[in-house]
């Protein structure tokens, strides 16, 4: 490799490996909040979390869009593509398809073809990172729900905003209520 595609690889690395996850800590937090019955029943039952996870990164899809080049002509659709064309690929659209996803703008924990979102990309443009993404995400929320009690949205925050940007969607802010959870050790 050359120093430009290595120094590309890191920055993916560093951005997406550390944003993507963030965003998705935050909104899955969000979710949850939202849903007192998934809050009780990830609660409850920790071994639920990967599913959670995974509903997550499908509902929120940190990283919505992605440029590709076009590498021969074909056609999209109704849509004519030729090589070297640049086209967008909507990978939060994708994963709301009403085709693949049953009731797809509802957030389901218990959806049973999860796994087939494209969160993470697909094919030789798989997230490096998405193993590792999932097992940080996996272990975090049920640690979040066992150390902080009373947890609720703070609304004097005001309205959940998401961050300005084409490629990625995460939650700007989430102002939250909790009191620290006693541990005996």
């Amino acid at each position: 490799m050359n120093d430009a595609e290595l120094i590309s690889i890191l920055q993916q690395l560093l951005v997406a490996g550390n944003e993507t996850t963030a965003h998705t800590l935050t909104a899955g937090l969000h979710y949850l909040l939202q849903r007192p019955d998934a809050f009780r029943k990830l609660s409850s039952d920790p071994s639920l979390a990967s599913n959670f996870v995974e509903e997550t990164l499908r509902f929120l899809t940190p990283t919505n869009n992605m440029w590709r080049v076009v590498q021969s002509d074909d056609r999209i659709g109704e849509v004519d593509v030729f090589a070297g064309d640049l086209v967008l690929l909507r990978y939060g659209s994708a994963n709301r398809d009403e085709t693949e996803f049953d009731a797809p703008d509802d957030f389901d924990m218990d959806r049973e073809n999860v796994r087939r979102h494209v969160a993470f990309g697909s094919g030789i443009h798989q997230c490096l990172g998405s193993q590792l993404a999932r097992k940080e995400m996996t272990i975090a929320f049920p640690i979040l729900l066992e150390r902080l009690t009373g947890l609720e949205l703070d609304h004097s925050g005001g309205e959940l905003q998401y961050l300005p940007s084409v490629l990625l969607r995460g939650v700007e802010n989430l102002h939250i209520r909790y009191q620290k959870a006693s541990r005996s050790e």
